[in-house]
């Protein structure tokens, strides 16, 4: 068959050189003569993609093969075949005690599991979600952990008004902050106090409870181990422990805090490393 002419992408129109007859013929059906030898091989796959060839092997047994044309380098063939050399299991539980002692091709074998950040908790106890000023019984000032113009923060244990699901159980440590006598007015304190007790997010510090009746006035909120994001940057630049990404995680946990209190029409008034806590998941 002889071209005569190129009618469009799709279709040629052509001159048999045997019958002599002329006519178009579909572009698909046509190869130069040199190349009609690897039409006659089952395996010569000309026209599809690797993703078409993946996807027709995907299911075929191991061993089975194709020979299809180079998409990135044209003019250029590809081989595409099934291998398995691959470890099945019928559950995870199989596959993670597997890799403890064989790697397959990991560079090392699995070692511990990472530890899960549990949950924020917004309550200290049920009873605290709605009535939150509390008995200052319920509270054990165990250590010091640091004092401001307006008061001294106490790492505190607090006896449960009920128990708590996870690994509290009948006791929580919390922080507390007391507010030295006049540096608040009642009804300041108050209304900040309220506020704060309506937040609810992952990266503000949750208000827990208060005890108001007497001076000085406790007010109980989460225990961030490991203290302000200040001192953590300062044990870092001694220490270099902490990477980019690490610090590029606090700087984005720092911003959804402040976005959410922007979506509550709030603002934070004294933002600065010192008054951002961290705990031990580094969050």
């Amino acid at each position: 068959m002889v071209v005569i002419d190129i009618h469009d992408d799709d279709w040629f129109f052509a001159t048999h050189k045997v019958s002599g007859k002329k006519g178009f013929v579909p572009l698909n059906y046509v190869t130069h003569a040199e190349s009609l030898e690897l039409f006659d091989k089952s395996w010569y796959f000309p026209t599809i993609t690797r993703r078409e060839a993946e996807s027709l092997l995907l299911t075929k047994e191991e061993g089975t093969f194709l020979v299809r044309q180079s998409t990135s380098k044209p003019g250029e063939f590809a081989l595409s075949i099934n291998i398995w050399d691959r470890v099945h299991f019928p559950n995870l539980n199989d596959l993670v005690e597997e890799y403890k002692v064989n790697t397959h091709g990991l560079p090392m074998l699995l070692g511990n599991p990472c530890p899960k950040v549990l949950p924020t908790m917004y309550e200290l106890s049920i009873e605290t979600k709605e009535e939150w000023e509390i008995d200052r019984g319920e509270i054990k000032l165990v250590k010091l952990l640091g004092e401001g113009n307006f008061g001294e923060v106490y790492y505190v244990i607090a006896k449960l008004l009920t128990m708590v699901i996870g690994k509290w159980k009948d006791r929580v440590e919390v922080a507390v902050k007391t507010l030295k006598k006049g540096s608040m007015p009642d009804e300041q304190f108050l209304e900040e106090a309220t506020i704060m007790k309506a937040l609810k997010h992952e990266n503000i510090l949750s208000l827990f409870a208060t005890c108001s009746k007497e001076e000085p006035i406790y007010i109980i909120t989460q225990y961030m181990k490991k203290g302000s994001l200040q001192t953590l940057l300062r044990q870092h630049k001694q220490e270099e422990s902490l990477s980019i990404d690490q610090m590029l995680e606090f700087a984005f946990q720092i911003s959804k805090g402040m976005h959410y209190l922007e979506c509550q029409n709030l603002i934070h008034r004294d933002l600065a490393a010192r008054n951002v806590l961290v705990d031990d998941a580094l969050t």
